[in-house]
């Protein structure tokens, strides 16, 4: 049975061990608000909700790689954008993902929309991939459902 659920900081430990284990090189910091996904009490996916520089930004969404496109990413995507409430929230995200995100309220931006510090982080990843692309969902998106 799927779960989705914001989690606090008692599991905290259980996050870190799955991004590691899944994304190596991403970890939740404790002030980042976390949404988990859980298939019969297994973490199976996660998604953060930081605050950078007076922003919202979703970072790190992963599920684990034997249960993705079940449908388990878009309930975890969904019950981020409804935690949202009337607040902006911007992501850098890969372009075959922007229906994805699209979903939920997210559009892709220009570049001169991208708060400054993301910007910078958009040109590091943008020298790695040349797929990813800046996105905003305003406060004045439909609620996700």
């Amino acid at each position: 049975m799927l779960r989705v659920l914001e989690t606090g900081p008692e599991r905290r430990a259980e996050v870190a061990d799955f991004y590691r284990a899944e994304w190596p090189d991403k970890t939740p910091d404790p002030s980042d608000r976390v949404f988990i996904a859980e298939v019969d009490g297994r973490l199976v996916g996660a998604v953060r909700r930081c605050e950078e520089a007076g922003f919202c930004v979703l970072r790190s969404m992963r599920v684990t790689t034997e249960l993705q496109r079940r449908g388990i990413g878009r309930r975890l995507l969904q019950e981020f954008a409804r935690a949202l409430g009337e607040r902006d929230c911007y992501l850098l995200g890969y372009s075959h993902l922007e229906g994805f995100y699209g979903s939920v309220g997210f559009a892709r931006i220009p570049m001169t929309e991208v708060p400054p510090h993301l910007r910078q982080r958009l040109q590091r990843y943008l020298d790695e991939r040349p797929d990813v692309i800046p996105m905003r969902r305003a406060a004045s998106a439909s609620p996700a459902t």
